[in-house]
């Protein structure tokens, strides 16, 4: 009896090992898929017909000026038809974009996203779910000085977030005192 158990025990473990390691990498497999199925729908959703519309901003010769009202309104139409695919930062700039709209004389052509805030941000999170997804993208944007500057920027808002958040809170207390 022992030496059978002897015998048996490598074959055992072994088996429970493979059963372990295939229940591991088949829940990694599935969560991968999970994930790219995600960031595909995000791409097709909201990324890429942003992406159209910001194109048709770009004038050859001219560059970039900002968006027009029609393509701004059209931007933050896909943005408010995908709100659930939409990252914080996207729908803080579309808000923006719609403050700006909002204070814009509607008789004169103007342009909106003149700092190209809405651009950078696009553009850089189109190529990173293209890269992602093993896709073709255009690899200027993850180099060092590009990944650095968008760190920055994204660093500044989240100040400028929470210094606004605070004089509000400063601004109930006062309120609650009187």
């Amino acid at each position: 009896m022992k030496e059978i158990l002897k015998s048996a025990t490598p074959t055992i473990s072994v088996a429970i090992l493979s059963i372990l390691l295939t229940y591991f990498t088949t829940v990694k497999r599935e969560r991968s898929q999970q994930v790219n199925k995600h960031r595909l729908e995000i791409l097709q959703k909201l990324y890429t017909p942003i992406y159209r519309v910001i194109f048709t901003s770009v004038f050859p010769g001219g560059g970039y000026d900002g968006l027009d009202k029609w393509n701004a309104y059209s931007l933050v139409n896909i943005v408010e038809q995908n709100i659930e695919l939409t990252d914080p930062i996207l729908e803080e700039l579309c808000w923006d974009l719609k403050e700006e709209l909002y204070y814009s004389d509607e008789r004169m052509l103007c342009f909106v996203d003149k700092d190209r805030r809405v651009l950078d941000h696009v553009v850089y999170n189109y190529n990173l779910l293209r890269k992602q997804l093993n896709l073709p993208y255009d690899y200027a944007y993850f180099s060092l000085n590009e990944r650095f500057r968008i760190f920055q920027s994204n660093r500044k808002r989240r100040r400028d977030r929470v210094e606004s958040l605070n004089a509000i809170r400063r601004q109930q207390r006062e309120q609650e005192r009187e």
